[in-house]
C-alpha cells in the first residue's frame, strides 16, 4: 500500500456554509449597495461591461461580472527575484514572509530608543532583511522624515531595490505617475519592459479605503499593474467597529466586497491579471480608540479572510510577527508568536509586517532577528507528518525489539536533522550561557557589520540614478 504524503496542517475558520453565505452577501452588496469608484476611467470601464454608475461615483455592479472576474484568475503566481530566477510561488499551501512599508517611527538597534524613521534606516532594514533565511522578501522602507514626501514611495523602492535581491512590494502615493515610475525603475532593473513583465520580481500593494470606498489612488495603481502584467495586492484596512461593522461577519462581508470589487477592474482591464487577495479587519479598541494588531479577534479575521482567497483559488496576502506593544517585552513575544501561529496554521500565502510594533507606526531591526526565530519554529507546524514505509519505521522498530536503542541506527543518522533545531534558543543541559536578548543582539550585530548586500550593477544603478534625478529636479 502507498502512502507516500505529506499532509499540510491547516485550520480552517469558515464552514463551507459560512463561505458560501458571505459570497452570497457580497454579491448582493455589490449589486444592490454598490462601491465608490472614484476613478473615471474604472466607471467608464465597468459602465460598457453592464454595471450601474450612478452621479455619485457609486457603482452597482452585477453579479456576472464577479463570476467573469473569478474565473479569469490566476490560482498561483511566480514571483522572480531581482535577476530574473523563480523566488516565490505564491498560492496553494506555500507560505513566505516579509516586513513593513509605511512605518514613521525607527527603534534603533542595542538602544531600544524610538525616534523618526530616517532615510539611513532603509539600509539597515534591507541588511537585515536581505541576510535572514525567513524573510523571504522585502517591502520598500518606511516613510523617512528626513525625505521629500512628493518623491518619497519612489525613493524607497529605488533605494531598497539596489540593495536586495529578494522580491519587492511597493506602494504608490496618490497619483498616477508614481506607479508608473516606480514599474518603470524596475523595468531598468529588469533589463526591460518584456522582462519585467516576463518575470515581475514586483507587487504592487494597493488598499480601498473602508467603507466601500475605491479611490483614486488604488484604482489608478491597480489599473497601471494591470496593463504591465505587474502582479497587485489588493488589501482593505478595515477598523471593525469603526469602519466596519462590529460584528467579524459584517467585516468579513465588506472587506470580501471591497476586494472584489477591485478585482472586478483589474480583470476587465487585462484577464488574468495577477491577482492577491488582502484583508486586514482589525477590532477598533473602545478603550484606546486604536486599531488592534495584537487581539486573537484580528488574527482569526485575517486566517477567515484567507479562507475565503481560497474558496475563489486566489493568493492571499495577510500579516504575522507584529504586536501593539511600544517596546519588545513579553507582550510583543506574546502576541507576535500567536500572529506567527495562526498565520503558519492559516491558509495565508504571503505574510508581511514582521517586526512592526506600536499600532503600525514603529518597526524594530531587533523583532525582525526574533521572529526569524519564531517563524523558523513555528513552520514546522504547517508541515504535518509524513507517511510512507521509511517514516512508518515497522521493520526498524521489529529489529531493534523491546528494550533496545536506535541511537546508533542508520535510520536515526538519515532522519535526525529533520526535526527543527534552533540558532537561538537555549537547550543546553548546563544553562548559564548568554540570554536570548544578547544572542538576538549578537546577531544583528554581526548582520550590521558584516552582511554583504547584493549591490546593483554600475550601468542600471547610472540609470537609477538619473531616473531619481529627474524626480527630484
Amino acid at each position: 500500500m502507498n502512502h507516500n504524503y505529506c499532509d499540510s496542517i491547516k485550520t480552517t475558520f469558515l464552514t463551507d456554509e459560512k463561505k458560501k453565505a458571505i459570497h452570497e452577501a457580497t454579491l448582493d452588496l455589490l449589486e444592490n449597495c454598490g462601491v465608490t469608484m472614484e476613478s473615471k476611467q474604472a466607471k467608464e470601464l465597468l459602465y460598457s461591461f453592464g454595471a450601474q454608475v450612478t452621479s455619485q461615483d457609486i457603482v452597482k455592479i452585477p453579479c456576472h461580472l464577479v463570476e467573469r472576474a473569478l474565473n479569469s484568475t490566476m490560482p498561483k503566481i511566480v514571483i522572480y527575484d531581482r535577476d530574473g530566477n523563480p523566488a516565490m510561488e505564491v498560492g496553494g499551501t506555500n507560505l513566505y514572509f516579509g516586513s513593513n512599508s509605511e512605518d514613521l517611527e525607527m527603534m534603533e538597534p542595542f538602544t531600544g530608543k524610538t525616534r523618526k524613521f530616517l532615510i539611513q534606516d532603509r539600509l539597515l532594514l534591507t541588511r537585515v532583511i536581505d541576510a535572514l533565511p525567513n524573510m523571504d522578501f522585502a517591502m520598500c522602507g518606511g516613510i523617512a522624515a528626513d525625505e521629500n514626501p512628493a518623491i518619497a514611495d519612489r525613493t524607497s523602492f529605488t533605494g531598497t531595490a539596489v540593495f536586495t535581491k529578494k522580491p519587492l512590494v511597493f506602494s504608490a502615493a496618490e497619483g498616477l505617475d508614481t506607479c508608473k515610475e516606480i514599474i518603470q525603475a524596475a523595468e531598468i532593473i529588469a533589463g526591460g519592459e518584456k522582462e519585467l513583465s516576463d518575470k515581475p520580481f514586483i507587487m504592487n500593494l494597493s488598499d480601498p479605503l473602508s467603507p466601500l470606498r475605491n479611490t483614486n489612488r488604488s484604482l489608478n495603481n491597480l489599473i497601471t499593474c494591470a496593463e504591465k502584467k505587474i502582479p497587485v495586492i489588493y488589501m482593505p484596512y478595515l477598523l471593525v467597529g469603526g469602519t466596519a461593522p462590529v460584528t467579524m461577519m459584517g467585516a468579513l462581508i465588506q472587506s470580501n466586497a471591497e476586494v472584489l470589487s477591485g478585482l472586478v477592474v483589474s480583470q476587465l482591464m487585462r484577464e488574468g491579471t495577477p491577482f492577491i487577495y488582502g484583508s486586514m479587519p482589525a477590532p477598533f479598541d473602545m478603550r484606546t480608540t486604536i486599531g488592534t494588531f495584537g487581539s486573537p479577534e484580528f488574527h482569526i479575521m485575517v486566517a477567515a479572510a484567507a479562507d475565503m482567497a481560497q474558496y475563489y483559488r486566489l493568493p492571499f496576502f495577510g500579516t504575522a510577527g507584529t504586536t501593539d506593544a511600544f517596546v519588545v517585552d513579553e507582550q510583543a513575544v506574546m502576541e507576535a508568536t500567536m500572529s506567527v501561529m495562526m498565520t503558519c496554521l492559516s491558509k495565508a500565502n504571503l505574510a508581511h509586517d514582521v517586526g512592526l510594533m506600536y499600532h503600525c507606526n514603529i518597526i524594530s531591526p531587533y523583532l525582525i532577528v526574533l521572529c526569524n526565530e519564531i517563524i523558523n519554529m513555528v513552520r514546522p507546524m504547517r508541515r504535518g507528518i509524513k507517511m510512507d514505509e521509511e517514516q512508518m519505521a515497522l521493520g526498524l522498530i521489529t529489529k531493534v525489539g523491546p528494550g533496545g536503542q536506535y541511537i546508533t541506527e542508520e535510520h536515526t543518522f538519515k532522519f535526525f536533522r529533520d526535526f527543527w533545531y534552533p540558532e537561538l534558543l537555549d537547550r543546553s543541559m548546563f544553562g548559564g550561557g548568554k540570554s536570548l536578548k544578547d544572542k538576538i543582539n549578537d546577531k544583528l550585530k554581526t548582520i550590521i557589520e558584516s552582511h554583504e548586500l547584493p549591490v546593483l550593477g554600475d550601468d542600471k544603478l547610472k540609470e537609477l540614478k538619473k531616473l531619481e534625478n529627474r524626480w527630484r529636479s
